[in-house]
Protein backbone atom coordinates (compact mmCIF):
# COMPACT_ATOMS: atom_id res chain seq x y z
CA UNK A 1 0.00 0.00 0.00
CA UNK A 2 1.43 3.65 -0.63
CA UNK A 3 0.06 6.47 1.07
CA UNK A 4 1.92 10.02 1.44
CA UNK A 5 2.39 10.80 -2.27
CA UNK A 6 3.17 15.02 -2.66
CA UNK A 7 5.03 16.67 -5.26
CA UNK A 8 8.73 16.96 -5.51
CA UNK A 9 10.04 20.24 -3.22
CA UNK A 10 12.40 22.59 -4.06
CA UNK A 11 15.57 20.78 -2.81
CA UNK A 12 18.84 23.33 -2.31
CA UNK A 13 22.26 22.46 -3.39
CA UNK A 14 24.16 21.23 -1.20
CA UNK A 15 26.00 23.35 1.17
CA UNK A 16 29.30 21.40 0.73
CA UNK A 17 29.34 20.88 -3.00
CA UNK A 18 28.63 17.02 -3.03
CA UNK A 19 26.69 15.52 -5.94
CA UNK A 20 23.11 14.83 -5.32
CA UNK A 21 23.29 10.83 -5.11
CA UNK A 22 27.05 9.71 -4.44
CA UNK A 23 29.30 10.44 -1.56
CA UNK A 24 28.45 13.64 0.45
CA UNK A 25 30.68 15.38 3.22
CA UNK A 26 28.46 14.76 6.43
CA UNK A 27 30.07 17.11 9.29
CA UNK A 28 33.68 16.23 7.68
CA UNK A 29 33.24 12.83 6.91
CA UNK A 30 32.62 10.94 3.70
CA UNK A 31 29.25 9.61 3.62
CA UNK A 32 28.97 6.33 1.58
CA UNK A 33 27.69 5.55 -1.67
CA UNK A 34 23.69 4.70 -1.96
CA UNK A 35 22.49 1.07 -2.84
CA UNK A 36 20.19 -1.77 -1.29
CA UNK A 37 21.91 -3.65 1.90
CA UNK A 38 22.88 -7.23 1.06
CA UNK A 39 19.44 -8.85 1.65
CA UNK A 40 21.40 -12.89 1.49
CA UNK A 41 20.78 -14.62 4.58
CA UNK A 42 22.17 -12.37 7.18
CA UNK A 43 21.45 -13.32 10.93
CA UNK A 44 18.23 -11.52 12.14
CA UNK A 45 18.92 -9.06 14.86
CA UNK A 46 16.29 -7.16 16.97
CA UNK A 47 12.43 -7.21 16.20
CA UNK A 48 10.96 -9.76 13.96
CA UNK A 49 8.80 -7.47 11.40
CA UNK A 50 5.10 -8.95 10.71
CA UNK A 51 3.23 -8.82 7.68
CA UNK A 52 1.94 -6.97 6.06
CA UNK A 53 4.21 -4.30 4.84
CA UNK A 54 3.51 -0.79 4.47
CA UNK A 55 4.84 1.96 2.90
CA UNK A 56 4.17 5.81 3.45
CA UNK A 57 5.69 8.95 3.55
CA UNK A 58 8.36 9.64 6.22
CA UNK A 59 7.70 12.13 8.89
CA UNK A 60 10.41 13.78 11.08
CA UNK A 61 9.42 11.82 14.32
CA UNK A 62 10.46 8.31 12.19
CA UNK A 63 14.13 9.55 11.59
CA UNK A 64 15.21 8.32 15.09
CA UNK A 65 14.01 5.07 14.28
CA UNK A 66 15.25 5.04 10.56
CA UNK A 67 18.70 5.92 12.48
CA UNK A 68 18.16 2.61 14.55
CA UNK A 69 17.17 0.19 11.41
CA UNK A 70 21.01 1.80 10.07
CA UNK A 71 22.49 0.89 12.68
CA UNK A 72 21.62 -2.70 12.66
CA UNK A 73 22.12 -2.43 8.81
CA UNK A 74 25.91 -1.06 9.30
CA UNK A 75 26.31 -4.36 12.00
CA UNK A 76 25.53 -6.63 9.44
CA UNK A 77 26.03 -5.42 5.87
CA UNK A 78 28.93 -2.70 6.36
CA UNK A 79 26.70 0.01 5.02
CA UNK A 80 26.90 2.94 5.20
CA UNK A 81 30.54 2.42 5.02
CA UNK A 82 31.39 5.60 6.83
CA UNK A 83 28.91 5.81 9.69
CA UNK A 84 27.91 9.50 9.51
CA UNK A 85 28.83 12.11 12.34
CA UNK A 86 24.49 12.85 12.14
CA UNK A 87 22.74 10.32 10.78
CA UNK A 88 19.60 11.43 10.96
CA UNK A 89 21.01 14.46 8.50
CA UNK A 90 22.61 12.12 6.24
CA UNK A 91 18.89 9.78 6.22
CA UNK A 92 17.53 13.31 5.20
CA UNK A 93 19.84 15.59 3.39
CA UNK A 94 18.99 18.67 1.70
CA UNK A 95 19.07 17.46 -1.96
CA UNK A 96 16.11 15.36 -0.47
CA UNK A 97 12.74 15.15 -2.86
CA UNK A 98 10.45 12.84 -1.24
CA UNK A 99 11.45 10.05 1.38
CA UNK A 100 9.07 6.68 2.36
CA UNK A 101 9.40 3.99 5.26
CA UNK A 102 8.06 0.69 5.03
CA UNK A 103 6.35 -0.67 8.02
CA UNK A 104 4.74 -3.79 9.86
CA UNK A 105 1.00 -4.54 11.15
CA UNK A 106 2.93 -3.93 14.26
CA UNK A 107 4.06 -0.24 12.90
CA UNK A 108 7.92 -0.74 13.39
CA UNK A 109 9.49 0.52 10.30
CA UNK A 110 11.33 -2.05 8.84
CA UNK A 111 13.05 -0.45 5.70
CA UNK A 112 13.31 3.47 4.00
CA UNK A 113 13.92 4.94 0.61
CA UNK A 114 14.02 8.20 -1.12
CA UNK A 115 14.28 10.46 -4.46
CA UNK A 116 17.15 13.12 -4.46
CA UNK A 117 18.22 15.63 -7.10
CA UNK A 118 19.91 13.91 -9.46
CA UNK A 119 21.91 17.12 -11.12
CA UNK A 120 25.52 17.74 -9.78
CA UNK A 121 25.82 13.72 -9.95
CA UNK A 122 28.99 11.51 -11.44
CA UNK A 123 26.69 9.41 -13.20
CA UNK A 124 24.17 12.19 -14.25
CA UNK A 125 25.96 12.80 -17.97
CA UNK A 126 25.25 8.78 -18.32
CA UNK A 127 21.86 9.43 -16.94
CA UNK A 128 21.00 12.01 -19.27
CA UNK A 129 22.48 10.42 -22.60
CA UNK A 130 20.81 7.13 -21.67
CA UNK A 131 17.54 8.75 -21.11
CA UNK A 132 17.36 12.30 -23.32
CA UNK A 133 16.85 13.78 -20.27
CA UNK A 134 18.17 16.80 -18.42
CA UNK A 135 19.22 15.94 -14.37
CA UNK A 136 16.16 18.42 -13.81
CA UNK A 137 13.92 15.86 -15.35
CA UNK A 138 15.20 12.56 -13.76
CA UNK A 139 14.75 11.66 -9.74
CA UNK A 140 17.54 9.67 -8.21
CA UNK A 141 16.66 6.74 -6.07
CA UNK A 142 18.60 6.65 -2.66
CA UNK A 143 19.16 5.37 0.76
CA UNK A 144 17.62 2.41 -0.01
CA UNK A 145 18.05 0.44 3.36
CA UNK A 146 16.32 -2.91 4.72
CA UNK A 147 16.65 -3.87 8.04
CA UNK A 148 18.41 -7.53 8.78
CA UNK A 149 15.49 -9.05 10.30
CA UNK A 150 12.63 -7.49 7.76
CA UNK A 151 14.68 -9.06 5.02
CA UNK A 152 13.10 -11.94 2.05
CA UNK A 153 9.80 -10.26 2.53
CA UNK A 154 9.46 -8.17 -0.16
CA UNK A 155 9.92 -4.92 1.56
CA UNK A 156 13.27 -3.73 -1.12
CA UNK A 157 10.81 -4.17 -3.78
CA UNK A 158 7.72 -2.45 -2.40
CA UNK A 159 9.94 0.93 -1.62
CA UNK A 160 11.38 0.99 -4.72
CA UNK A 161 8.08 0.22 -6.64
CA UNK A 162 6.92 3.21 -4.45
CA UNK A 163 9.66 5.59 -5.28
CA UNK A 164 9.88 4.42 -9.11
CA UNK A 165 6.02 5.36 -9.37
CA UNK A 166 6.11 8.57 -7.82
CA UNK A 167 8.83 9.71 -9.97
CA UNK A 168 6.65 8.65 -12.81
CA UNK A 169 3.77 10.41 -11.55
CA UNK A 170 5.87 14.03 -11.16
CA UNK A 171 7.26 13.45 -14.67
CA UNK A 172 10.66 12.24 -13.54
CA UNK A 173 12.66 9.57 -14.95
CA UNK A 174 14.06 7.23 -12.01
CA UNK A 175 17.45 6.78 -12.02
CA UNK A 176 19.93 5.49 -9.54
CA UNK A 177 23.79 4.08 -8.41
CA UNK A 178 25.20 1.55 -6.56
CA UNK A 179 28.47 -0.70 -5.45
CA UNK A 180 28.91 -3.02 -8.11
CA UNK A 181 30.07 -5.43 -5.20
CA UNK A 182 26.54 -5.08 -3.98
CA UNK A 183 25.47 -8.31 -5.15
CA UNK A 184 22.03 -8.49 -4.08
CA UNK A 185 21.00 -4.75 -5.17
CA UNK A 186 22.26 -5.77 -8.35
CA UNK A 187 20.19 -8.83 -8.52
CA UNK A 188 17.22 -6.94 -7.39
CA UNK A 189 17.47 -4.03 -10.23
CA UNK A 190 18.27 -6.43 -13.20
CA UNK A 191 15.46 -8.55 -11.95
CA UNK A 192 12.95 -5.34 -12.01
CA UNK A 193 13.97 -4.67 -15.49
CA UNK A 194 15.68 -1.58 -14.72
CA UNK A 195 18.82 -0.67 -17.35
CA UNK A 196 22.60 -0.98 -16.65
CA UNK A 197 23.76 2.14 -18.59
CA UNK A 198 27.41 2.28 -17.89
CA UNK A 199 30.48 2.31 -14.84
CA UNK A 200 32.30 4.66 -13.44
CA UNK A 201 34.71 4.73 -9.94
CA UNK A 202 33.80 7.20 -7.13
CA UNK A 203 36.14 7.11 -4.28
CA UNK A 204 38.22 3.84 -6.13
CA UNK A 205 34.69 2.48 -5.17
CA UNK A 206 33.09 0.52 -8.80
CA UNK A 207 29.58 1.93 -9.41
CA UNK A 208 27.08 1.25 -11.90
CA UNK A 209 24.85 3.89 -13.02
CA UNK A 210 21.07 2.59 -13.58
CA UNK A 211 18.04 4.00 -15.37
CA UNK A 212 14.22 2.64 -14.46
CA UNK A 213 12.05 1.07 -17.62
CA UNK A 214 10.23 3.39 -19.69
CA UNK A 215 7.21 4.45 -17.87
CA UNK A 216 4.44 1.52 -19.15
CA UNK A 217 1.69 3.47 -21.63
Amino acid sequence: MMRGMSTLKDAPASANGGSAEGTHLVEGREAPFPGLPDESASPDRGHVYDAPIDVRARSPADLAACVGVLRLVRVSDGYPAFWPANPERWIAPDWEHLAWVATDAQRAICGHIALHRADGHAASQLWTEATGRGPDSLAAVARLFVAPSGRRRGVGKALLDVATETAYALGRHPVLDVGQSNRAAVRLYDQVGWKRVGQLDMRQIPIFAYIAPLKPS
